[in-house]
């Protein structure tokens, strides 16, 4: 079972689902021991009640993303004004998805990720 941590709902996507889940508080936030995962789900479903049953099952969706140890817990974030556009933050860098979070691919134009920042813990990402 995955400790769930972050998660995000795009208001442009709003069935789409994005989360950042560890075994555990010590593996999502340590940096001697870290290890973490991106899922995603998309709800069949138009409420949120999911006690029907047919949403369905969340999917790993690591293609592009850093291992999932030495990755402290990520948070994501949405382009509210672009929908199926994600992105998440982690100690490995800053990725983006353009298909609602199926694979991802490192922001690395402009973006200089100092070495002193693989050790250290996002606290939030904003997008606009």
């Amino acid at each position: 079972m995955r400790l769930i941590e972050n998660l995000f709902i795009s208001s442009s996507s709003p069935k789409t689902v994005i989360v950042s889940a560890s075994q555990g508080t010590y593996q999502a936030h340590s940096s001697t021991d870290a290890e973490s995962l991106v899922y995603r789900r998309i709800s069949s479903v138009d409420d949120t009640d999911s006690s029907n049953g047919s949403d369905e099952n969340w999917e790993l969706v690591p293609k592009g993303l850093p291992e999932s140890r030495g990755t402290i817990i990520s948070i994501p974030a949405a382009n509210s004004k672009i929908a199926g556009e994600f992105y998440v933050l982690n100690n490995c860098g800053i990725f983006c998805s353009n298909d609602s979070g199926i694979s991802w691919k490192m922001l690395k134009d402009g973006i200089e990720w100092p070495k002193e920042y693989l050790s250290q813990h996002p606290m939030a990402l904003a997008v606009s």
